[in-house]
């Protein structure tokens, strides 16, 4: 038995770079495709038993059931008792393992082998080694079967091995961390020290503030992981040792301040927040009169200097961020071509202030200094071009607009530049040009934000596109390359993982491989989002060929606005009176369906929730919350992020630019923003959101909408949903 599964588990981890055609790989299995039934998922355990003892009765005495319906109903039995009665499952498990044309017969294996408890059933499976096949997507279920096996037997040296190597999956941090506590207790348990010594120091890699006594050069890796676990208070102590202690750097303690600053913001505690940035300002200025003539101490100061005038600007202390700014270009010199950045933020707060001109002239010496290959080479030229705009001196500001629609390559950008450049030819009464340069951004970018205020500017409607049939796209372009019964079994009996595992193995390959058939990529694309895979379609769709994008995009935009949980979605939609195309639009954005998704702001959950207003929204709510790790269960972060939501449309009296952005940036931002921005022009205004992050985050969300309202509407096309851009009521809040 021992030899059985090292050998299994060598196979999965040797052949999952093998150069074979995927199709090669599979075992032989019948042609039959899953039957079309589905399974209730609000009905309780037993009456989905008697729906499927129903299926395995013949219809008449003199007829069988037809033999895909009854693996179909034996899995789904299977399936459904493993854990109230594994007795069941592990039965019926066996007997499908045994049937080798059952094309799942293999994963069959592997789950009776998880399900069954007698040992002398492992004795049978060990007698032959068939079943072991070399099928790397399932090495997960695999090294968990071993997992199960071993611990039945009692088999230390063995289960020590298969933690480790679980451990170096792609798991959740803590999942690694559990893993590997497992390895080393077994390793102390056994007295094997080299073991004991290599896993201790994995503990401590991935878990630093483990580390009983840490050294100092670990402190850093310390406070970074006790502010990762929210645990502030000790957190900062380890960075204050940084800053107090003898023996760091420079670097180190710049760092250390950094790392305070970041802990109060995580803390939504804004006195320290901007206390701390003050703090690190001043150490900055202090090391650098000591070491002025540096390069690298002539950066920090101006990075550094940046970053508190940028904090004292957007907390609304203009006076001392300008006070910060005149600072830094006495001590570095008008010349210096890094004072662009000094430079942009004065002609931001010039603009906020309306003083165009002025942020016309701050931002021309800026374009003056800055560099082509600077990441604020297109920003600082599009403001200059903007600000011309508002006064007034659209061929003046064209003139910019089209020097960085020549340079700039990403596309999202350009078709900014080339919207407002059409704008600009409107007021120039050059209708003819506008509308032409519309067409092309909308052919160019046709569910893109700027492809919908494209149609908007010139009347069209959004329209439905022709989705095409995934399974027939499967049938015929797929079949070369992977055995599209088998994953149409996976689909159909709600192995996801394994379906997951499968395509990205054969995804990885295609990549290898360099395959450029776009009908294959495409659906390739197609099973991701019917195995319900989102954030692993959205990820290779990122990795596509631009080609492939493009088509996606156009042909089967139903594939990148999906609606998975819609149940929990309606369920709070309906508690909450907010519509599930609102939802879907957030939750799209947020996370890409991923439940488990975590942000480097400590936001959770398919909604990205902060604990601090997740735990104030389920209070008021009702919802059952205890701990930030109950927002990664979609019912409960579904419930709280649309309640949260229904307070943010309810605070902006129902605008919905202002519910969206709140949801992103702060309430008080978004109240300084109506303050100083809004002029009358909706778009104009998402366009002068200072937070580059939140005004991305708007055009998507309301592109999301836009398309989550089409495919939800019963005709075959929509004008533009004006009430999306209703700002009339934000001049008196």
């Amino acid at each position: 038995m021992k030899f059985l599964f090292l050998q299994f588990i060598t196979l999965i981890l040797v052949l999952g770079c093998s150069t074979q055609s995927t199709k090669d790989l599979m075992p032989p299995i019948s042609d039959r495709l899953p039957p079309s039934y589905q399974l209730s998922s609000d009905k309780d355990t037993v009456s989905q038993d008697l729906f499927l003892q129903e299926l395995l009765k013949p219809v008449a005495a003199e007829q069988s059931v037809e033999l895909s319906t009854q693996w179909w109903a034996e899995y789904k039995r299977a399936m459904i008792w493993q854990d109230d009665k594994p007795q069941i499952s592990c039965r019926l498990y066996s007997k499908l393992s045994k049937e080798k044309m059952f094309p799942l017969h293999s994963l069959a294996r592997l789950r009776a082998l998880q399900t069954c408890e007698k040992k002398s059933f492992f004795a049978d499976f060990s007698k032959e080694n068939s079943w072991i096949e070399n099928q790397p997507w399932l090495k997960r279920d695999a090294i968990d079967t071993s997992i199960k096996i071993y611990t039945l037997q009692k088999n230390q040296p063995e289960l020590l091995k298969l933690y480790w190597e679980k451990s170096k999956l792609s798991l959740p941090a803590s999942q690694k961390i559990n893993l590997t506590k497992r390895a080393l207790d077994i390793a102390t348990q056994l007295n094997d020290e080299k073991a004991k010594e290599k896993l201790t120091k994995r503990v401590y890699f991935l878990s630093p503030s483990e580390m009983p006594l840490p050294k100092k050069r670990d402190y850093l890796k310390v406070a970074r992981d006790y502010r990762h676990k929210r645990l502030f208070t000790k957190s900062r102590s380890y960075y204050n040792k940084i800053i107090k202690q003898k023996g760091f750097n420079h670097h180190q303690r710049l760092l250390a301040y950094k790392g305070i600053r970041k802990s109060y913001k995580l803390q939504l505690d804004k006195e320290n927040y901007i206390k701390s940035t003050e703090n690190l300002f001043i150490y900055t200025k202090k090391i650098y009169r000591r070491n002025s003539k540096k390069d690298w101490y002539k950066n920090q100061l101006l990075d550094n200097g940046i970053l508190l005038a940028r904090t004292y600007w957007t907390k609304g202390m203009n006076k001392q961020a300008k006070n910060v700014l005149t600072y830094l270009v006495f001590k570095l010199g008008k010349t210096n071509s890094d004072l662009s950045k000094a430079y942009w933020v004065l002609g931001r707060m010039a603009e906020e202030e309306s003083n165009f001109q002025q942020a016309v002239n701050w931002f021309t010496k800026a374009k003056d200094l800055i560099k082509p290959n600077s990441h604020l080479y297109g920003d600082i030229h599009w403001l200059l071009a903007w600000n011309l705009r508002k006064l007034k001196k659209y061929d003046e500001s064209n003139i910019v607009l089209s020097e960085i629609i020549k340079l700039d390559d990403n596309d999202f950008e350009k078709f900014r530049y080339q919207f407002w450049y059409a704008k600009n030819l409107k007021q120039l009464n050059k209708d003819q040009e506008a509308q032409n340069l519309f067409e092309e951004i909308i052919h160019n970018d046709p569910v893109g934000y700027y492809g919908i205020v494209a149609r908007r500017e010139n009347q069209m409607v959004i329209s439905k596109v022709s989705l095409r049939n995934p399974a027939n796209a499967t049938d015929h372009v797929l079949s070369r390359h992977m055995n599209e019964v088998y994953l149409e079994w996976l689909i159909s009996l709600d192995e996801k993982n394994v379906a997951r595992d499968y395509l990205d193995y054969i995804s990885d390959k295609f990549e290898k491989e360099k395959l450029t058939d776009k009908d294959v990529w495409l659906a390739l694309l197609n099973n991701y989002a019917r195995a319900g895979q989102y954030l692993s379609l959205f990820y290779r769709l990122n990795r596509s060929d631009p080609e492939i994008k493009d088509r996606v995009l156009y042909s089967q935009p139903g594939l990148i606005f999906p609606q998975p949980y819609y149940s929990y979605v309606n369920s709070a939609a309906q508690k909450f009176g907010m519509s599930t195309e609102f939802i879907y639009a957030i939750m799209r954005q947020e996370s890409a369906f991923n439940p488990y998704a975590r942000s480097h702001a400590d936001a959770f959950g398919l909604m990205q929730l902060l604990p601090e207003v997740a735990e104030k929204s389920a209070s008021a709510n009702q919802v059952p919350y205890q701990n930030p790790r109950d927002l990664f269960k979609p019912f409960v972060n579904i419930q709280i992020g649309t309640s949260f939501l229904r307070s943010l449309y309810d605070k902006y009296d129902g605008q919905t630019i202002l519910a969206i952005a709140s949801y992103n940036a702060s309430e008080e931002a978004i109240d300084n923003w109506m303050k100083t921005k809004y002029r009358g022009s909706s778009l104009e205004f998402i366009e002068d959101i200072p937070y580059n992050e939140t005004q991305n985050y708007v055009r998507l969300v309301i592109r999301n909408m836009v398309y989550y309202t089409l495919f939800n509407t019963k005709d075959s096309f929509i004008k533009f949903p004006e009430w999306m851009l209703d700002l009339n009521k934000g001049l008196s809040i």
